[in-house]
């Protein structure tokens, strides 16, 4: 019987001591991934970064584009005549010549239209 008792004991001891150990291993992955959780989370503050460095980037490409747009002079000896073609795409503000008249508001109006008829009639046929 005391043989019994020892082996019981000895299974107990070693129980224990596996216990310990896997504690311990879970301790270790629970550091794991927290470790790998704050990585990604770096990474994606820097990819949020990079994204926004990016679109300011644009951004500032676009507004210098709007200006450098806005600054042309438009003069009536130098602007050549649309094709026939293409004329189908101007609404109808637009005078017989081809040139837009009033202010960059009215031809960004005017162009927006356009862009929105023809983007309807690709809508209908397509």
């Amino acid at each position: 019987m005391t043989d019994l008792v020892q082996q019981l004991e000895q299974l107990r001891v070693r129980m224990n001591q596996q216990a310990q150990q896997e504690a311990h291993l879970l301790a270790q992955f629970g550091d794991v991934l927290r470790a790998t959780d704050h990585q990604l989370l770096r990474e994606i503050r820097t990819l949020t970064a990079e994204h926004e460095a990016r679109r300011t980037a644009i951004l500032c490409e676009l507004q210098m584009l709007a200006s450098r747009l806005d600054a042309v002079p438009i003069r009536a000896e130098s602007a050549a005549p649309l094709p026939a073609a293409a004329r189908g795409f101007l609404p109808s503000g637009v005078p017989a010549n081809g040139e837009p008249s009033g202010d960059w508001e009215q031809r960004s109006a005017l162009i927006r239209e356009a862009l929105n008829n023809h983007l309807s009639k690709r809508a209908l046929a397509g």
